[in-house]
């Protein structure tokens, strides 16, 4: 990768939408840092639990803040880079920044967003359905457009250890209320200690909020760098169908219960997952009842109404006996079959994807 004289500062954001976006950013961050002398960071919520542990010159927890405030902040940078916070790519547009999307849910949208239409340079990860979406936006874009792999490592030990890891870091979103949120990982974790044979402790992931409120699991928000060790050390683990997860499992091999969905791109990309015949076990919340099934393609605030319903009226023997399934099927593996997402799609997003803006930040310290 070219090391260059940058003098364009880089701002870096993340919507606040689970822990994918977030931890996208935590994965390019290494990849920049030692090439551009001023990066910061701008966002709200949850989104910071995974930057405020790396070094950047300066983080800007804009949470509550007017587009003014968030105006004066991006005003004293170069360069925007965000993923999938399309409003706050519209603002750095605004305040004359070159905007950068990174967007690993291109398949997804039902319309191409206006954001994508307006950046400058628009990064899609591949998955399934990325190609034709892909060629579908291109004659509406001013941007250059690029196909990137999966945010992974090039080469990673498989995983090798006898942790039980449950990971509930993208529960949180704009569309539910924390308490929702509480309420679906105490009946997930209590589902799941349960099954666990009683000399089985978990390692619980969550965010900061809810590991907060839920001080039975004693859970962590950690690091990413962390996380990854902890994929490498697991011989299982219970999460939601985020594609970040999805990608870290089958990077790392990792036999996976896919929990029930909590918002509607995880319900698809589940869906996705079970039609290519790359799941180990999944509970989706038929599974638990029959008459809770949830039309993961209705509109959005539909969705999330109908999952909010079913989290508060989940019973609690019917959860354990779904999840019992699921762990004897996927307790006996030795590895996951999501690991057929690599042979498709690759690795190394994270340095194709930095690659990628550094170019930028050197034509820009050219001109």
């Amino acid at each position: 990768m070219v090391s260059v004289p940058m003098r364009p500062k880089v701002l870096m954001n993340a919507e606040s939408f689970g822990f994918g976006p977030t931890a996208a950013i935590a994965s390019f961050f290494p990849y920049l840092r030692p090439h551009v002398p001023t990066l910061g960071y701008i966002g709200e919520g949850h989104s910071l639990d995974l930057q405020t542990p790396l070094p950047y010159n300066d983080l800007h927890d804009c949470t509550n803040w007017s587009d003014s405030a968030i105006l004066r902040v991006m005003r004293q940078y170069d360069v925007f880079v965000t993923a999938t916070d399309f409003r706050m790519a519209a603002l750095a547009k605004q305040a004359g920044l070159f905007t950068v999307i990174y967007d690993p849910l291109t398949w997804f949208w039902r319309e191409m967003p206006d954001a994508v239409k307006a950046c400058d340079m628009y990064l899609a990860q591949n998955f399934i359905g990325v190609a034709d979406a892909l060629a579908g936006y291109l004659p509406h874009m001013r941007a250059q457009a690029h196909t990137v792999a999966p945010i992974l490592q090039k080469a990673v030990p498989l995983h090798k250890g006898d942790t039980v890891l449950i990971n509930f870091g993208g529960l949180l979103n704009p569309f539910w209320s924390l308490a929702d949120a509480v309420s679906y990982a105490r009946s997930m974790y209590r589902a799941i200690k349960a099954t666990l044979p009683v000399d089985v402790t978990p390692v619980v992931c969550a965010s900061t909020a809810i590991a907060k409120a839920l001080p039975e699991m004693n859970a962590k928000s950690y690091a990413r760098a962390d996380m990854l060790t902890l994929m490498a050390q697991s011989k299982l683990a219970f999460m939601t169908s985020g594609l970040g997860n999805i990608y870290d499992a089958a990077q790392y091999d990792l036999p996976t219960v896919w929990l029930p969905p909590t918002n509607d791109s995880q319900g698809q990309q589940l869906a996705l997952l079970v039609n290519a015949g790359l799941t180990d076990q999944h509970i989706d919340w038929q599974h638990i009842d029959g008459s809770l099934a949830v039309d993961y393609h209705a509109p959005q605030a539909e969705v999330m109404a109908h999952i909010v319903r079913r989290v508060h009226g989940l019973a609690a023997p019917a959860a354990r006996t779904a999840v019992a399934h699921a762990y004897a099927q996927v307790n006996a593996l030795g590895h996951s079959k999501t690991r057929g997402l690599i042979q498709r799609f690759g690795t190394g997003g994270a340095e194709e994807v930095a690659g990628h803006i550094l170019n930028i930040l050197e034509s820009k310290a050219a001109a």
